[in-house]
This record gives structure tokens, sequence and C-alpha cells, in this order.
């Protein structure tokens, strides 16, 4: 099985980065969504982080899905930031306000 998570932070910027891919063959068994779920409920009790983020290549539409799902908002899309086989394609920047989300759930 093949499956990354990734967090980073950075203290001066207040926002933790997401990197997840999970293999083909695991796609559609809730793997990028309880690993997505975990972090972020982890950020909604507290800890000092405000916000996540992620980039997200344009046609990955079943990312983008999830990611609106899990409450994260398109803040951005610089253009032709990642090319795969010849192709270029846009980059969409994706992120979630803890603060808002946990008040939303609450």
């Amino acid at each position: 099985m093949f499956i990354v998570l990734e967090w980073t932070a950075s203290l001066m910027h207040n926002v933790d980065e997401l990197g997840i891919s999970v293999r083909k063959s695991r796609w559609g068994l809730g793997i990028a969504s309880g690993l997505i779920d975990r972090p972020i409920s982890s950020a909604k009790s507290g800890e000092v982080t405000k916000k996540r983020g992620l980039k997200v290549r344009e046609d990955n539409l079943r990312a983008v899905k999830l990611y609106r799902r899990k409450e994260f908002l398109i803040e951005g899309r610089p253009s032709k930031e990642m090319c795969v086989g010849g192709p270029y394609y846009d980059e969409l920047l994706m992120g979630i306000d803890l603060d808002l989300a946990a008040s939303s759930n609450a």
C-alpha cells in the first residue's frame, strides 16, 4: 500500500500544508478522508495553527471534491504550475480556516 500524509507547519505563518497521496488501487476506500480528518480534528481541538492548506492539480476532480467536502475552499489558481508528460496544469490552492470550521461544527 502506498500512502503518504505530511503536514508541514511554519512558525512564522501559522499555516500547515497538507501533502497526501494514495495509490490508485486504494482509491474509494476512505483512506484519504480518514487521513485528512485526523489532523483537522486535532487542530480544531486547540492547536496553535489556525489554518490548513494544500495544493492540488486542477484536473484531479476526485481530490477537489473530497477537499471541498472537508470544508477546504479554493483560494487561488496559479497557472501552468505543474507539468506531467507534456501538458501544463493549473494548480489549485485550497485552505480551511480551522476557527471557522470548528465554530460551524459546534
